[in-house]
């Protein structure tokens, strides 16, 4: 489908004591697209989690895509789950990102 999934984290100390905000840290989300038509974040859960679901479509080299991501704070580390898609493929490459979050291994 031309879709990408990628999944990163990073844990610190500092996170302890100062976890950092889920909306500063999503800023950055569709910084690569332009005409953008949509943009939605909605508070959410991840394994008993708080985290943020952000949505963005726009057009990237000449395409329509949209940009998925969830993103939370857990045991220190910041967990970015995010999905790029063609938008005429969004649907059917949401149902992989699904259950890819539902399976993630976390730390506790």
């Amino acid at each position: 489908t031309g879709g990408t999934l990628a999944f990163t984290s990073g844990c610190r100390r500092a996170y302890q004591k100062n976890q950092p905000s889920l909306r500063k840290l999503s800023q950055q989300l569709g910084g690569g697209l332009s005409k953008i038509e949509k943009k939605e974040q909605i508070e959410t859960q991840v394994q008993g989690t708080a985290a943020l679901q952000n949505t963005i479509s726009g057009v990237a080299s000449g395409q329509a895509v949209t940009i998925h991501n969830v993103i939370f704070v857990r045991a220190s580390c910041v967990y970015d789950l995010t999905l790029v898609s063609l938008r005429r493929h969004f649907a059917s490459d949401r149902l992989a990102f699904e259950k890819v979050l539902g399976n993630l291994p976390l730390a506790h």
